[in-house]
């Protein structure tokens, strides 16, 4: 293809073969144009031809294009020839295994490759090779059944890399010493499921990588770190760098089906894309099942005199698809005498991909939607989505009547149009939805209700609980319900399927008044109050004290400064790396300011390690508003005051890698690092204890 301003349009290249499978093809240093085939390797310059045959089939190849080196293998043969205005074969040898795949990539400003990777079939290992020789430097087995397919040489921030990629879209990744090749500090990343394809390119100066694979990902170097960016791509199974005037600093990418030439933006974990909507949003599901995003929305429009609706611009008004449905009890809407303001609730569906609004459903008169939750229900494979809603009536102290509505939404692919598939009227406002054993639990006023999905598909009320004072925030894990009161804390909910009923095993007798909740595991719990505070609570089932047994027992409490709005089970990274600090369950917040943060559950020696670190660096440090470390995250809610205890302040411990290196050495003068079992405790150095900080920053 040949670039002609911005179009694409066919070219012949006298010499160029597009009959057969084409290895690699580019412009090599002397200016002429390569192609290498699994039968030759061919050189076109001015017009003129050259051709080189190999011994037997070429299965895989490495060109530095700068230099005109090239590495390929036949079999368990690697040849080793230059490309220059001829094709000069310098070196052959023989090797113990077939070849999967190699690399001679140059490093940092060098144009002359001088090291080789190798990686064979039937030992599964990698290892390189020196340059021009092809002698052997140094072997590493790496993946264990999983055979290497594509290794890359790359130095970025002054670090020499070796990347492994395995055919199940694990990444293993070393560092290589300079002076004696030695493959040191081996990590593992998973990238993806399929076969990983790996490419390096330039942006803004800096080399970076390109994996290419089912989850397309580009890997970079911070703080000589590699951090992983997905790409906004579904699947990418090859890509080169653009050389074009008018598409510069552009890459060209293919599925095996379409071309695509993109940018990369500043490469960065997080990327934020900002959609208007022009409504209040209280409510976010995600259904993956249908790749759908629905958000429940709230607006107000002005009704003139005539009945008329006026309103700004809403996402509402602009989807491709609208419907309605209001209760029983509220009788379809008829024009005001005098004009009037009113607050309109609708549930908008987005195609979770490219954000385009595909639905809008609109309530009725003075509903508004509460809640919302993907679900799979009973014996019925269809997602649904799940909405509660509450009828808010100016005299009246709370909500007396809502609804449960229950939508099947069409994928994204084909129009994403919802569809009422059930309502069911209830008594009170639904202010939370979970999904209980393939059954819907609902929080009804005071009430917790559980409702079975019949084969009808209706709703049917299977079990109540009453014990509270407004049931405002459900999470379930197994056959356990954590519910969160307006006032009295967190309890407990045990469901008993062969009787239908739920038993309270546990309850947190403080008051609290709660802003959120999660489950931790089935005997910890973390909720926020709205003193913007954040606690835990354990259930002891080993103690022999029925009285112990159903007390909820704080262990951990900690002043956030920030209203949490919601937890949920998840991580903003979305590449699981190997990190020396081993944590489990990390847990995403969303505050009222507009914050994101993530808790994490520390291992208990790594506990103590980072807590007594935590000590230190308060003691030495002071924050903007110069009040004491401890002072400012003390908790303190309805006349109670108690000291922080159970969690560790991220941000302060990650301020050690902006302290200097003096300034860290005496930090942690005698500081010894967490044991593993049956080993002894050591004293740390600055290079373990940063390296277990970096990690640490690279959770979030």
């Amino acid at each position: 293809l040949k670039i002609s301003g911005e179009e694409l349009e066919d070219t012949q290249l006298p010499g160029f073969s597009t009959t057969e499978q084409t290895l690699w093809a580019g412009r090599v240093g002397s200016g002429a144009i390569a192609q290498i085939t699994p039968l030759k390797v061919v050189l076109i310059l001015c017009g003129n031809t050259l051709a080189w045959e190999p011994p037997s089939r070429i299965s895989v190849v490495s060109v530095n294009e700068f230099s005109g080196q090239v590495v390929l293998a036949c079999g368990s043969q690697l040849h080793y020839l230059i490309l220059t205005d001829k094709i000069t074969p310098v070196t052959k040898v023989e090797c113990e295994f077939e070849i999967a795949c190699i690399d001679i990539g140059c490093v940092g400003d060098e144009t002359e490759s001088k090291l080789c990777a190798v990686a064979y079939w039937t030992d599964m290992s990698v290892a390189l090779r020196s340059l021009p020789d092809l002698n052997e430097i140094v072997r590493e087995k790496c993946g264990g059944e999983m055979l290497a397919r594509s290794l890359l040489i790359c130095m970025m921030e002054g670090v020499v890399y070796l990347l492994v990629a395995l055919g199940d879209g694990t990444l293993y990744y070393y560092q290589i010493d300079k002076n004696s090749g030695a493959l040191t500090q081996p990590k593992k990343a998973t990238l993806g499921t399929q076969p990983t394809t790996l490419k390096k390119f330039m942006s803004r100066g800096a080399p970076n990588v390109f994996a290419c694979s089912d989850r397309p990902t580009v890997i970079y170097s911070s703080s000589q770190k590699l951090v992983f960016s997905n790409v906004n791509l579904k699947l990418v199974a090859h890509m080169c760098a653009l050389n074009s005037s008018t598409y510069t600093d552009s890459l060209v990418m293919t599925d095996g089906q379409t071309l695509v030439i993109g940018r990369i933006d500043d490469i960065q974990k997080l990327h934020i894309r900002t959609v208007p909507l022009g409504e209040s949003v209280s409510r976010i599901a995600y259904q993956p099942e249908t790749g759908t995003i629905a958000i429940l929305v709230q607006r107000n429009e002005f009704v003139d005199s005539d009945g008329k609706h006026h309103c700004g611009h809403c996402a509402s008004k602009m989807a491709v698809n609208a419907s309605s449905s209001h209760p029983s009890v509220i009788s379809s809407v008829t024009p005001p005498i005098e004009p009037e303001e009113i607050e309109v609730s609708s549930v908008v569906v987005f195609d979770a991909n490219t954000l385009e609004i595909l639905h809008s459903h609109e309530l009725g008169k003075n509903e508004l939607a509460m809640s919302i939750k993907s679900c799979v229900l009973g014996d019925d494979p269809q997602p649904y989505y799940a909405v509660g809603t509450a009828v808010v009536l100016t005299d009246e102290t709370e909500s007396k009547s809502g609804r449960l509505l229950i939508f099947q939404v069409a994928p994204s692919s084909e129009g994403g149009r919802m569809r009422l598939i059930h309502d069911k009227e209830i008594k009170g406002a639904a202010y939370s939805i979970q999904v209980l054993m393939g059954k819907l639990v609902v929080a009804i006023n005071s009430c917790v209700r559980l409702f079975e999905w019949t084969a009808e598909k209706e709703l049917k009320l299977e079990c109540s609980d009453f014990d509270n004072v407004t049931a405002l925030y459900l999470r379930t894990k197994n056959d356990v319900v954590l519910v969160g009161d307006l006032m009295r804390s967190l309890s407990v909910l045990a469901y008993k399927p062969m009787e239908s009923s739920f038993e309270k095993i546990a309850r947190d007798f403080v008051t609290n008044w709660m802003t959120a909740c999660e489950i931790i595991d089935m005997e910890t719990f973390l909720g926020a109050e709205i003193m913007f505070n954040l606690f835990t609570v354990v259930k002891d089932c080993s103690s022999k004290d029925e009285g112990i047994r159903l007390q909820l027992q704080e262990t951990g409490m900690y002043y956030l400064g920030e209203s949490v709005n919601a937890f949920c089970h998840g991580s903003l990274i979305a590449t699981h790396i190997d990190l020396t600090p081993s944590f489990t369950t990390p847990i995403l917040y969303g505050t009222s300011d507009g914050g994101l943060g993530v808790i994490v559950q520390l291992t208990p020696q790594f506990y103590d390690f980072v807590h007594e670190l935590e000590t230190r660096i308060a003691a030495v440090t002071k924050n903007c508003m110069r009040i004491e470390h401890g002072q400012y995250r003390t908790f303190e809610s309805d006349g109670r005051i108690e000291q922080s205890v159970g969690f560790i302040d991220g941000d302060l411990v990650e301020g050690l890698l902006d302290m200097s290196r003096d300034s860290v050495e005496k930090l942690i003068d005698g500081l010894t690092l967490p044991a593993a079992a049956g080993q002894e405790q050591k004293v740390a150095t600055i290079e373990e204890v940063l390296k277990v900080i970096e990690d640490l920053a690279r959770i979030h």
